[in-house]
């Protein structure tokens, strides 16, 4: 499933990162293969998503998050 798909407070395994403009962002931020992570909250019209990464919390768009495969963790 893709990330953006996931519920609040569901926490999730990175399985995959689509190629693409925004790989090597989401990879110097620290989403890499196998890495856990938790969807914290949407903001009110789904623009943008804040997600715990690891011990940081970082604000990603919509199409930020469709490019990343995820499984439960």
């Amino acid at each position: 499933m893709r990330l953006s798909e996931v519920n609040i407070g569901r926490k999730v395994k990175i399985v995959s990162i689509d190629e693409n403009i925004l790989t090597h962002k989401l990879m110097t931020l620290g989403f890499l293969e196998n890495t856990t992570l938790t969807i914290i909250r949407k903001s009110p019209f789904g623009g943008s998503f804040y997600v715990r990464v690891e011990n940081q919390y970082v604000a990603l768009r919509k199409t930020e998050l469709e490019s990343i495969k995820v499984i439960d963790y």
